[in-house]
């Protein structure tokens, strides 16, 4: 059960080495938690983040596209987004055998474009290699998703391009994200 909500209080019962957290959920949640009283539960606590709006992936891709164009030779919007997704993006950190490396990189680009990974070097152990497994947009939170159209907005701006967007239209877009999502 994945839930949202705002922390209001925690205890600590002394002597017991546990702590009562008081959570103020949102939604109607009630019977589902019932269910769980009295049994031992796995708990993560972080900070909420909306996830990206398809006006800001819209953002994105139409920036991908007029920076591609402007390449000489032009590059498809497609690259650019793995160029920005390389540069700013997030990445978990992998060592895979070399035999298996080929299906591990066939299998991410099933994922999406942005679902890439690359080998930056040679692992500890012979026969294994380090790889940088990168996650596409899709899965960004408003905060990922801010810090990969700027970087777009801000190598649009060194070439001098002509954005569709001023930037009070980009910082409209970035505080809609919330408001769209509900």
């Amino acid at each position: 059960m994945k839930l949202t909500g705002q922390f209001a209080s925690a205890a600590l019962s002394t002597g017991q080495h546990r702590t009562t957290v008081i959570l103020d959920v949102f939604g109607e949640h009630a019977g589902g938690l019932e269910a769980l009283a009295g049994k031992v539960l796995d708990i993560e606590i972080k900070q909420h983040r909306e996830k990206r709006s398809t006006r800001a992936n819209a953002l994105c891709w139409e920036l991908c596209s007029q920076i591609g164009r402007a390449i000489t030779p032009p590059l498809p919007k497609e690259d650019v987004y793995k160029d920005a997704i390389r540069a700013v993006g997030e990445y978990d950190q992998y060592y895979i055998r070399e035999e298996t490396l080929n299906s591990f990189m066939e299998t991410r680009k099933l994922l999406g474009v942005g679902w890439f990974a690359e080998v930056v070097g040679d692992a500890p152990l012979r026969g294994w290699v380090e790889v940088f497994a990168y996650k596409g947009s899709s899965t960004y939170d408003t905060k990922a998703m801010s810090t990969l159209i700027d970087y777009l907005v801000d190598q649009a701006e060194q070439m001098e391009l002509q954005i569709a967007y001023d930037l009070r239209e980009i910082e409209q877009i970035k505080e809609d994200w919330a408001r769209d999502l509900m």
